[in-house]
């Protein structure tokens, strides 16, 4: 592990004492344990977000999605 000095605002590192606290961990373990959710959160700066959504629909759809999708998802026609 490496040593890493962070400043925080006063009401933040209190709140943060607090939660580590009701949690039964210490601040330093909340810090980590919450660094690394936010980070793993995170993309990638060239990810594709479109490429990267895990959705599927495995209906039939309609042969003029593509032409007609603003109708299909808003329900009118411009």
């Amino acid at each position: 592990m490496q040593r890493t000095t962070v400043i925080l605002p006063h009401d933040l590192k209190a709140r943060a004492s607090r939660r580590a606290r009701e949690l039964g961990v210490s601040l330093r373990e909340l810090i980590r344990t919450s660094l690394e959710a936010a980070v793993a959160k995170s993309r990638a700066p060239n990810e594709d977000s479109f490429l990267s959504d895990a959705a599927t629909y495995d209906e039939r759809v309609p042969a003029d999605l593509s032409q007609r999708h603003d109708e299909y998802l808003y329900g009118q026609a411009d």
